[in-house]
């Protein structure tokens, strides 16, 4: 079972059962996933192999096979690597920013502390050189699961050409992927890690109004397929429509306990609970509070 960090928790349960009924059985469990998020319970392991930070030896070889990498001096790699402190993502894109700015300037002397330290500062550096690439990228992040270039160019008010070329330039630079289902072609983050920095580069007000714009599309985009009132009232929480956030939890929460999914029922009930607050009149707050 792979990516069991993204595993909801009925089917966590379900594992649980299935688990306990093959006890008996010559058949090898074997579930993989990221220390983050944080994983429901997941049956108990008999045996765990913890991949921990690469070694200097293994980082170097990781640079070095990196595309360009050979056009970097031994110096310049120590240094990616000394920075990238045994995480295989770091090593890449430090690798890869040192590739890009001896591109740009090939003469040019280099200063130890030019190198970015921090992924945020490593995508910023790397969407400086595409064009739109900020813009686009930051959407993307908001919208936080994979998304057709369709859907992102409706979400930017622009034409599905003009979004292309800034998908295909993200792709590029290692920040997205694609892949193809049902004949249309998807993107995604590379890592949860490069949403993560994406999402939080952009000002309060900004994500807001993104989350916003989103609930609209989804609201009015038929074409984009059905959506289950979680996801509405996620993007309706993170735009602090906070009423309309509420009621949409507990329809979320009502449809999953009537398809037996009691854990997410629970969940989503709570997290209408947990915007409450938010609502300053105490009349509108009791009759939601009564609701959920």
């Amino acid at each position: 079972v792979d990516d069991v960090h993204w595993i909801d928790p009925s089917s966590a349960e379900l594992l649980q059962e299935l688990v306990k009924r093959l006890v008996n059985a010559a058949v090898l469990v074997a579930l993989t996933g990221r220390s983050f998020p944080k994983s429901p319970n997941l049956p108990s392991a008999e045996n765990a192999i913890e991949l921990g930070q690469l070694s200097l030896d293994e980082c170097y070889e990781l640079a070095r096979a990196i595309p360009r990498a050979q056009d970097l001096s031994d110096e310049e790699l120590t240094r990616a690597v000394e920075a990238a402190d045994g995480i295989p993502l770091f090593v890449e894109y430090l690798v890869l920013s040192l590739v890009d700015q001896k591109e740009q300037a090939p003469n040019a002397a280099r200063r130890r502390g030019d190198l970015p330290l921090t992924l945020a500062a490593m995508i910023s550096e790397r969407l400086d050189r595409v064009a739109d690439g900020r813009r686009v990228v930051q959407a993307a992040a908001c919208i936080g699961r994979p998304f057709t270039a369709d859907f992102l160019a409706a979400l930017l008010q622009e034409n599905a050409q003009n979004i292309v070329e800034p998908l295909e330039a993200l792709i590029d630079a290692e920040i997205l992927r694609s892949n193809h289902e049902d004949r249309e072609a998807r993107f995604e983050f590379r890592h949860a890690l490069l949403q993560r920095a994406a999402y939080e580069s952009m000002v309060q007000s900004e994500r807001r109004a993104t989350h916003a714009n989103i609930v609209k599309q989804l609201q009015h985009d038929s074409a984009a397929g059905p959506f289950v009132p979680e996801l509405i009232a996620y993007h309706l929480t993170a735009s602090a429509q906070f009423q309309e956030a509420i009621k949409t939890w507990l329809d979320a929460g009502t449809n999953a306990a009537r398809r037996s999914a009691h854990i997410e029922a629970v969940e989503d009930l709570r997290r209408g609970l947990g915007l409450l607050n938010e609502i300053s009149s105490p009349e509108l707050r009791a009759k939601l509070e009564l609701g959920l």
